[in-house]
């Protein structure tokens, strides 16, 4: 007779994103997992498959969580101005405040792998553009009803945003000086005027 499951799947992949965020892939162990998750190793297997599949589930969840949160992070806010500003504040104070800055796990995850694994390459471009995506459609909305000016080009706004995103979490990791990136940050969403 099979033991029951004495743990809760979301639980330990958001051990596993925090782990894999932290070490990387490549130098996060099977016995790393373990001992993080808090499951033995055969309970790690039968559920999540090996550590290639755990990861591809981390970056699933980690995906969905992150969209969620920032559909409901801009949606909160009528002014994309202050939407966006926000937004890269709160990411900037969490990188410049965490003793390993991390930065972004997909980031990471980009820089690690993407260029020699074209499964993962392909599964952080469509994440790429599912993110340009929410802020399109979030432009779009705010645009509709006169917050942005008709004759900006939402798409390629969309994906301005998306790479100075990104790029902040790099910079911030590198330089983790909040009022210096705070001022960056200003001087960038005045361009959503």
């Amino acid at each position: 007779m099979a033991r029951p499951r004495t743990f809760v799947e979301e639980e330990v992949l958001q051990r596993a994103v925090k782990l894999f965020w932290e070490k990387g892939f490549h130098a996060t162990s099977m016995q790393d997992l373990v001992e993080r998750l808090q499951i033995n190793r055969a309970s790690l297997y039968a559920t999540f498959g090996d550590k290639r599949q755990l990861f591809e589930r981390t970056m699933q969840y980690y995906q969905t969580v992150s969209h969620q949160r920032l559909q409901q992070h801009l949606w909160a806010y009528e002014q994309p101005q202050l939407a966006f500003r926000e937004l890269l504040y709160q990411t900037a104070a969490q990188t410049c405040q965490d003793p390993k800055r991390k930065g972004c796990f997909f980031v990471n995850v980009t820089t690690e792998l993407a260029a020699r694994d074209e499964s993962l390459l392909t599964f952080l471009s469509k994440n790429r553009l599912q993110t340009e995506q929410i802020f399109l459609d979030y432009l779009r909305e705010r645009q509709a009803q006169g917050y942005l000016a008709t004759a900006t080009d939402l798409p390629a706004l969309a994906s301005l945003l998306f790479t100075f995103y990104n790029g902040l979490q790099v910079t911030t990791k590198l330089r983790p000086e909040l009022a210096k990136i705070q001022a960056m940050i200003d001087v960038f969403v005045r361009q959503l005027a």
